[in-house]
């Protein structure tokens, strides 16, 4: 649940899309699925804003419904051991978010913070209880994304213990620019603190900015202000092999 203070960053808010429209805009998941259905789905959501640096859901919070990212940017984030946090995905609209937590009708095991102004959908448990019991294409769907997300973060997580700090933040970078694509200047097209690269990274942030800076200094990437652009991909692509 929560806080009474998340609560106040809260505001309702009118959906750019529709369930029922989703076939010709954003979400997979819902893609094929007969209008009746995503109708059903319309009027079983509560639409909700949140404000850049809010929390989505909370680590060891219980979830009450499944959040649908319908407009926005996320992080995923995970302590480890040490009580470090380690981002583990990232997403933009459209997809649901919390999925496995959310099925297994645990506590949720990360944090979702927002990284841009977000709108969310909360879908009610009574709605999504009702799709899985009753559409097998949503339900094998659903079972696919999760597993498709749970080997991609796998597998990221894996190599950051492989790689130098050079490369982990090669590889954010192309991480980041790949999940949200770059703006009409050509930046990457979200602004990220130094200190969240650094949880991408799974490094100091301290030791981030210095990486961040040796890829300025060879012209691989540049700033303005806490906007990065990639300069030059290939060589980025080189320093996150090593």
């Amino acid at each position: 649940m929560e806080s009474p203070k998340q609560k106040s960053k809260l505001r309702s808010t009118g959906c750019s899309t529709e369930c029922s429209s989703c076939t010709q805009n954003f979400n997979p998941l819902l893609s094929g699925i007969r209008l009746d259905d995503r109708e059903y789905l319309d009027n079983e959501r509560n639409q909700i804003s949140y404000r850049k640096g809010d929390i989505i859901f909370k680590e060891h919070s219980f979830p009450s419904g499944l959040f649908c990212l319908s407009k926005g940017k996320v992080m995923i984030t995970k302590s480890d051991e040490f009580g470090n946090r380690i981002v583990s995905d990232l997403h933009k609209e459209v997809c649901f978010l919390g999925t496995t937590d959310y099925l297994t009708g645990q506590a949720y095991k990360s944090t979702c913070t927002a990284l841009s102004d977000c709108r969310i959908c909360l879908i009610k448990s009574e709605a999504i209880e009702h799709f899985i019991a009753n559409n097998s294409a949503f339900t094998r769907k659903l079972l696919n994304s999760i597993s498709q997300q749970y080997h991609q973060a796998s597998a990221r997580l894996l190599a950051l213990t492989k790689k130098n700090m050079n490369a982990r933040v090669a590889d954010a970078l192309l991480l980041v620019q790949d999940v949200f694509g770059i703006d009409t200047e050509g930046y990457i097209d979200v602004i990220l603190k130094r200190s969240e690269i650094a949880q991408i990274c799974n490094m100091s942030e301290t030791n981030a900015i210095r990486h961040l800076s040796a890829l300025k200094r060879s012209s691989i990437i540049s700033f303005d202000g806490k906007r990065i652009r990639v300069e030059n991909t290939e060589l980025l692509k080189k320093e996150s092999l090593c």
